[in-house]
């Protein structure tokens, strides 16, 4: 059984990078990594659409590695993070995730969830 293909974006809503990152976490189904690394977070950025692909030992460090990650490419880049993008997945729903986001949201960026239809 194969899966479909997404269907071909023609327009890219955002007009800088850093607008609107999307944010997914997810654990390797074959194991650890070397390093011990079990869980990576993948943030995509919307308008570039490069896409960096983070390694974590445990779910509980994603608000962590997500903050070291906003920190190093706000630097770079010069710009700051907007809103960021999440699926309705619970991993993101964690306490400290959800103060991290009220903390956030306050100062720099807005957290969003995507709201899945057929």
């Amino acid at each position: 059984m194969t899966r479909a293909s997404f269907k071909k974006i023609d327009r890219i809503y955002t007009k800088k990078p850093l607008e609107l990152l999307h944010l997914d976490l997810w654990s390797s189904n074959v194991g650890p990594s070397y390093g011990q690394m079990r869980y990576m977070l993948t943030i995509v950025d919307d308008f570039s659409r490069y896409a960096w692909v983070l390694p974590m030992k445990n779910k509980n460090q994603s608000l962590k590695v997500f903050n070291t990650f906003k920190t190093e490419i706000e630097k770079q880049i010069n710009r700051i993070i907007r809103t960021v993008r999440t699926g309705n997945g619970l991993e993101f729903c964690s306490q400290i995730f959800e103060e991290g986001r009220d903390q956030a949201s306050k100062n720099y960026y807005q957290f969003t969830r995507n709201e899945w239809s057929d």
